[in-house]
């Protein structure tokens, strides 16, 4: 039995992407394959935080912000270790100044590209790294365009807002790619999943309903036994 052969149907891609994460908490590759536009996924959100930090030099705040994503992954421990130790926060200062005059010079993508050189070990680590990693170099393809109409720094990072804010699930530009996604688990919704087949498939919001009546998260009832259950 392989990751392929399983499919998960659900309603909303809200329920897609915690079915998403529960899998990929343990181990379990998959891939949320309805219509999503990259602009409404976190890795869109991700990169707004980081391109707001390299805007920002002197900005703590940011910095700070951006060193907890995942791509970067310092936890809270890590990150209240930084008001300790002047020179390690100094690197990541210095490092980050390095990736801003990147994007300054040769544009987003560049940027983008020599950030997931340098974190790539990091971020393959975690079982949707190459997920992440591609979500944001495509992201990057995009910006680069926006780039070519004479946008500075400040204007991509309006560009990539205003994009957010009409993120389009319909247009299929802006869907991600990824050729490893056949090997998956398929998270489908119900809708897209018309007419497919799979060997196995889970639908683990069907006994909850669409709106479901507000009370307990659980049923308690007897058995023949009078054992409560």
């Amino acid at each position: 039995l392989e990751p392929r052969d399983c499919a998960v149907l659900v309603r909303r891609h809200q329920e897609a992407q915690a079915v998403r994460d529960a899998l990929s908490a343990l181990g379990v590759p998959a891939v949320a394959t309805g219509r999503q536009s990259l602009f409404s996924s976190e890795a869109a959100q991700s990169l707004l935080t980081l391109l707001l930090a390299l805007a920002a030099p002197g900005d703590e705040r940011r910095l700070r912000a951006a060193l907890a994503l995942p791509l970067f992954g310092l936890d809270a421990p890590a990150l209240r270790a930084l008001d300790d130790d002047g020179e390690r926060l100094r690197q990541w200062q210095a490092r980050f100044e390095h990736w801003r005059l990147r994007w300054q010079q040769h544009g987003p993508q560049a940027m983008l590209t020599d950030v997931a050189a340098q974190r790539a070990a990091e971020a393959l680590a975690l079982s949707d790294g190459e997920r992440r990693l591609t979500h944001l170099l495509q992201l990057g393809e995009m910006m680069q365009e926006a780039s070519a109409a004479q946008l500075g720094p400040q204007g991509q990072i309006d560009w990539l807002r205003a994009s957010i804010d009409r993120a389009d699930d319909a247009d299929e530009a802006q869907w991600p790619r990824l050729e490893s996604d056949a090997s998956r688990v398929q998270i489908l919704t119900l809708h897209k999943a018309k007419g497919l087949e799979f060997p196995l498939v889970f639908l683990p919001f069907a006994g909850i309903g669409r709106n479901p009546p507000p009370g307990p998260d659980f049923v308690a009832y007897h058995d023949a036994d009078g054992t409560r259950v």
